[in-house]
């Protein structure tokens, strides 16, 4: 299984791409940025970045699937971020949502 992870920050993100076996993770790419811009255009970034990463590493569909980690406050429950102090206008972030749909997979906060 592969695991696309997205770290979010007030000053800078970052995308992962990581191979999970038994009690084994190989890291296989890792690409940081600055977060600027809106949300959207934020995650669009990242988003951009995971599917580059799948496609070098020849990942297949549904074979992989996603993690978010963000400061808070958030509804890890329903994958929102609803408004931290360090990402002026991340309010009601449907992170999970927006991520899973471009992905095609799985996706949690």
């Amino acid at each position: 299984m592969y695991i696309v992870g997205f770290d979010i920050g007030g000053t800078k993100s970052a995308v992962l791409l990581a191979k999970t076996g038994g009690e084994n993770v190989e890291f296989l790419s890792r690409k940081q940025m600055p977060t600027k811009g809106t949300w959207q255009e934020v995650l669009d970034t990242l988003l951009s970045e995971a599917e580059a990463m799948l496609r070098q590493n020849a990942v297949p569909a549904g074979e992989y699937i996603a993690g978010v980690s963000c400061g808070g406050p958030l509804d890890s429950a329903t994958g929102v971020i609803l408004s931290p102090p360090n990402l002026p206008g991340w309010d009601k972030v449907p992170v999970t949502t927006y991520l899973g749909e471009r992905l095609h997979c799985t996706v949690r906060l």
